[in-house]
């Protein structure tokens, strides 16, 4: 799995790098806060509409290919853009349609993902080490992506970073090619309408029937939507006013990526008996840069508590894919991603547009302590469901299986779904 870690390791490297730079290139060329968020809402609204159907094409096909293929797609999204800079001819609904090709290619690429790597990985403590090495990737990514992409975008302007960006990708899939696909094509039947509408409602009901699925994929979406998504608004908004511009920004960047480093190094060797609950837990630690932020901390303490919410985003993350790919029936694996993505992600878009209407409305501050008291709530309400805090680690699919076929309640599999 050392390709698939190098090829996260690059994506997400110039993911990075336009992150840290696209607020700032907007406003340059005479953009608004409003035209930021709105490039970041068409992403997020592409991902969000494609998701069930990403989820059917990732159960039904060979999964390396999907993936390779949102690679691709994501590579000639950026690539265009980066010529039409380079032209002088790249316009803001140009920036639109790149954003929504991206955000397309995205939910191809992690809901396959969710189905593609327990393809190639066996046993629940392989796949917790194979996850947190993922998240040690996409957190290096993450720490050098906003570094350089803050001196490129300086010194070399927008049109490189997005060239860099769609070389990521290029090197992604060509990395991606070079795995191993157990399973071919699944069905040999054609894709239809029908086929579609039969196969998303085949994941919902096993979606619905896990209770700690669609528990935790609503608690991230009050908190992606009320809380993660307008700080990405509110941070370079007041990077921008009160910390000295773009750099203070990447260095904000930085600290959430070395954070997230560091919670995958630490999470490798952790085996906790009550692995959801310790994953949801952890999450209440985002709090303190949003306080932080909020305060308009100094720089310093401002990475520092950035970082400690990375270090809990990496332990939350690699625990809970360990967990989707662990207990999903191999089958359904793509689809019940995609209810999870979509549940996660759904409100997101109305995120980046809340952060806007909070910066014209209450201000940074008063957003900022809201969100920090949705976050709280949003934790408590989790972590006391007994479907959360009971669930255990086990290999052994069945009893999940079982329920999703109907042959045992869903609230017994719940509790059982593992046994120390």
């Amino acid at each position: 799995m050392r390709r698939l870690a190098l090829a996260q390791l690059t994506s997400a490297a110039g993911d990075g790098m336009v992150l840290a730079a696209l607020p700032f290139a907007i406003l340059a060329a005479g953009g608004t806060d409003g035209q930021f968020s709105a490039a970041l809402a068409v992403q997020a609204l592409a991902m969000v509409l494609l998701f069930l159907p990403s989820g059917v094409i990732g159960d039904r096909f060979n999964r390396r290919r999907v993936v390779v293929a949102a690679d691709l797609l994501r590579f000639g999204a950026r690539a265009a853009f980066a010529l039409l800079l380079i032209a002088g001819e790249a316009t803001f609904w140009q920036l639109l349609v790149v954003q929504a090709a991206n955000g397309a290619g995205t939910a191809l690429f992690n809901t396959t993902m969710d189905g593609f790597v327990p393809e190639v990985i066996s046993g629940e403590k392989r796949l917790l080490k194979v996850n947190a090495l993922r998240f040690l990737a996409l957190s290096l990514g993450m720490t050098l992506g906003p570094a350089l992409g803050g001196v490129i975008y300086t010194e070399a302007g927008a049109a490189s970073t997005f060239a860099l960006d769609a070389g990521t990708f290029l090197i992604s899939a060509l990395l991606i090619c070079r795995l191993p696909a157990p399973f071919a094509e699944r069905t040999s039947e054609r894709v239809t309408l029908r086929s579609l509408i039969r196969d998303v409602g085949e994941g919902w009901g096993a979606f619905w029937k896990i209770r700690w699925y669609w528990r935790v994929a609503t608690e991230f979406a009050v908190i992606n939507a009320l809380v993660f998504a307008p700080y990405f608004v509110v941070g370079p908004h007041v990077a921008e006013e009160s910390l000295g511009g773009s750099w203070a920004w990447s260095q904000i960047l930085v600290g959430l990526g070395a954070g997230q480093f560091v919670g995958a190094v630490a999470v490798m060797p952790w085996e906790p008996k009550r692995p959801l609950l310790a994953a949801t837990s952890v999450v209440a630690v985002w709090i303190l840069p949003l306080l932080a932020l909020a305060m308009v901390a100094p720089v310093g303490i401002l990475v520092v508590s950035t970082a400690f919410a990375g270090i809990a985003y990496s332990m939350f993350g690699s625990i809970w894919e360990t967990i989707k790919q662990a207990h999903a029936p191999r089958h359904l694996r793509a689809r019940l991603g995609s209810f999870d993505h979509l549940g996660s992600l759904g409100l997101v878009p109305f995120g980046y547009l809340l952060g806007a209407a909070m910066l014209a409305t209450v201000g940074a501050t008063a957003g900022l302590i809201a969100g920090a008291l949705v976050l709280v709530v949003a934790t408590l309400s989790v972590v006391t469901d007994p479907s959360v805090r009971d669930l255990r680690p086990n290999d052994d699919r069945t009893t999940v299986d079982k329920a999703i076929e109907g042959r045992l309640a869903p609230q017994v599999a719940l509790v059982t779904a593992g046994t120390e």
